[in-house]
């Protein structure tokens, strides 16, 4: 009897083994295919947080000028919260200059952080009083020199790695 049992066993063993082999779909398969192709959702278009006059006056800002302004309009969005302009320029820092969103806690506190670019130091601090620039195999260095803090300010390639006070 005992013999018999194991026999059926084997062979509903075999049968489903079998089974499997010859049907690659199977549950672990289908997993895979579903993880591997993600069904993608239709995007809903995103309403703009600002107006094209806002737009137009943010662009409208020369380069050279822009940074000092982005700080500014930071800090005041800090104190009334954000308007369709702070969003604007902060657009427009992000496109334009590579701000990160990272630091617009540090450019409200006018305090430096590793990692700010151009943009960000100029939006904290200010512009400087002079800068050094030194080029080799390695990129650029900048230091740029703020004479009223009697604050150095130490960039590699657009990026600050460190500063003195």
């Amino acid at each position: 009897m005992k013999k018999g049992l194991l026999w059926v066993f084997g062979l509903l063993f075999m049968a489903v083994f079998i089974a499997r082999i010859s049907n690659p779909t199977d549950d672990r398969e289908a997993r895979k295919i579903a993880v591997a192709e993600p069904v993608k959702q239709p995007e809903t278009p995103r309403k703009p947080r600002y107006d094209e006059p806002t737009r137009k006056k943010v662009a409208a800002i020369e380069d050279e000028r822009f940074c000092q302004e982005y700080g500014k309009t930071l800090r005041a969005a800090k104190k009334s919260g954000d308007t369709p302009y702070s969003l604007a320029m902060t657009e427009r820092a992000v496109n334009e200059f590579g701000a990160k969103a990272g630091f617009i806690d540090d450019i409200q506190e006018r305090s430096l952080a590793l990692g700010m670019g151009w943009c960000e130091v100029y939006a904290a601090i200010g512009k400087p009083d002079h800068g050094n620039r030194s080029v080799g195999s390695y990129g650029e260095h900048y230091q740029l020199v703020y004479r009223n803090r009697g604050r150095y300010v130490y960039l590699e390639n657009g990026i600050v790695t460190s500063w003195q006070d």
